[in-house]
C-alpha cells in the first residue's frame, strides 16, 4: 500500500466514523447498544467519538489547557514559582521560570498534536 493509499483510506476511516458517531447521536441508544446491534468494537467506537469530540470546526484538535498558579506559600518557602498546566488528558506539565521560549513552543505543539 503507497502512503498516497493509507492517508486515502485515514480519510475514509474518519468520514465513516464521522458518520456511526452522528448516527449515535440520534439514536437514543447507549453506546454498548448502538455497537452491538451494528457489529462495531466498543473501543473504537469511544476512540473516535472522542477524536470528534475534541476537534474544533476545522477539524484540527483543540489544545485545551488550564493555568495553575502555585500559592504564596510554596513560593516563600523557596519554591519554583513555574507554571503548571493540566492538559486535558490528565498529563501535568512542570515549566520552571525562565524555561526558553522556543523549548516551550516545541513542547506544547507536540501535546497539541497527541491528543
Amino acid at each position: 500500500m503507497s502512503k498516497t493509499d493509507a492517508v486515502q483510506s485515514h480519510k475514509e476511516r474518519r468520514e465513516q466514523w464521522r458518520a456511526v458517531v452522528d448516527q449515535f447521536r440520534g439514536s437514543g441508544q447507549s453506546p454498548s447498544q448502538f455497537c452491538q446491534e451494528r457489529g462495531l468494537a466498543l473501543a473504537k467506537f469511544y476512540y473516535w467519538r472522542r477524536v470528534f469530540a475534541l476537534a474544533n470546526s476545522d477539524g484540527a484538535p483543540e489544545a485545551n489547557f488550564a493555568l495553575v498558579r502555585r500559592g504564596v506559600a510554596a513560593q516563600g518557602a523557596g519554591g519554583d514559582a513555574g507554571l503548571e498546566l493540566q492538559v486535558d488528558r490528565g498529563w501535568r506539565l512542570r515549566i520552571p521560570r525562565g524555561v526558553d521560549e522556543a523549548t516551550l513552543r516545541v513542547v506544547l505543539g507536540a501535546l497539541s498534536k497527541s491528543a
